[in-house]
């Protein structure tokens, strides 16, 4: 008896230990939650035996949910995975920028003056997507802002990371213009 209550506290032990991530707390909440409410639906009869099987069906909905509106986004995805962080390439990568992307960002990267609208319409020429589209995915991935308090006029103006992003793009571009410079 005793050994069999030492082999449950280990496979517990093993089980929570296991638990790193939070895709595995959400599956391990929704496993205990479902087996309690399983457990219950046994001895239950006719209204509380359709409430309980309800509530196990909209507890799996909700984390089916959650799980699912976390996955979408990018920066959410490594975290429900539990893996660590990652490298700029990857990044740049996830953000699923366009070469039309990254001259608009490092054109508005090379003049602190420069609109979205003053740097969009010079890439107008190339347009694997239209301004707006791009002012859409800009914003959804946090780089700019709009600013109507500035010398230069009201517009789209890189924030922070949006900054950080475009020196980035700048300094990994500059052997690029020094070689088409030379030629």
């Amino acid at each position: 008896m005793a050994s069999r209550i030492e082999t449950n506290h280990t496979h517990r032990e093993n089980v929570l230990k296991n638990v790193t991530t939070p895709l595995a707390f959400f599956t391990l909440g929704l496993l205990v939650i479902e087996a309690i409410l399983a457990t219950l639906s046994l001895r239950a009869k006719e209204t509380d035996l359709t409430i309980l099987i309800t509530g196990i069906l909209l507890g799996f909905a909700m984390i089916c949910l959650m799980v699912f509106a976390m996955a979408r986004d990018p920066r959410l995805r490594r975290v429900l995975l539990g893996l660590s962080d990652i490298s700029p390439v990857e990044a740049i990568y996830e953000m699923q920028l366009t070469k039309h992307d990254i001259l608009v960002l490092n054109m508005m990267g090379a003049s602190s003056a420069t609109s979205f609208n003053d740097a969009a319409k010079l890439v107008s020429r190339n347009p694997d997507a239209s301004p707006a589209r791009r002012l859409k995915k800009f914003k959804r991935l946090n780089l700019v802002q709009f600013e109507k308090d500035l010398d230069e006029g009201p517009g789209y103006y890189l924030n922070r990371n949006g900054d950080r992003l475009a020196a980035l793009i700048f300094h990994f571009a500059s052997p690029f213009r020094e070689h088409s410079l030379v030629d």
